[in-house]
């Protein structure tokens, strides 16, 4: 279902996994925004390259990730987790192709194996920006997924390799991870 307030993306996903049955992870590989392309050096200041290419992962979640409670932060370190073994996997795989790929701790905005800047990393403001999704006003920033409305947890790579590169990595690290492939 649709929920009639939320917008279809402005793209649509490259890669929808499934590491359980009904817990969809969908993966996204845009541009940065203009806000990260300009402030890219503060963000990652280890960086040298120009051009950074973005993967969104958004996870499914089991419920509503827009209030503060016990149970809604248990959820997000549920995911924050699953999102952290798989991005560090596919991180390393780009890094081993001698390209430049970090993850963002969707908790600190800061990058996980690079040096952070003064600058912190929003995914919610990314997602937003980059897929089109509103934001929720509740007491935790959230976006509205147009299948999932507010159940769904944001997460970025950033990475120097093309999109296809970036598809296959994250392609082979799933296959790894025994993970279903839609279409696959």
């Amino acid at each position: 279902m649709i929920h009639p307030l939320v917008q279809l993306p402005k793209i649509s996903p490259v890669l929808t996994l499934f590491p359980e049955a009904k817990s969809p992870l969908e993966v996204y590989i845009c541009e940065p925004t203009p806000f990260v392309q300009d402030n890219l050096q503060n963000m990652l200041p280890d960086w040298t390259l120009p051009t950074a290419w973005v993967a969104i992962i958004l996870q499914k979640a089991q419920f509503s990730l827009c209030d503060r409670s016990n149970i809604v932060e248990q959820e997000k370190q549920r995911l924050r987790e699953r999102f952290m073994r798989f991005g560090v996997e596919a991180t390393f795989d780009l890094k081993e192709q001698g390209l430049l790929a970090d993850l963002i701790d969707s908790r600190s905005g800061q990058p996980l194996f690079s040096h952070p800047g003064i600058l912190h990393h929003d995914d919610v403001e990314v997602v937003s920006t980059l897929l089109g999704f509103q934001k929720g006003t509740g007491n935790c920033p959230c976006i509205f997924h147009p299948q999932w409305r507010d159940a769904v947890y944001p997460s970025v790579i950033l990475s120097s390799a093309y999109p296809q590169t970036i598809t296959e990595v994250i392609t082979r690290v799933a296959h790894r991870f025994h993970w279903q492939i839609d279409g696959q």
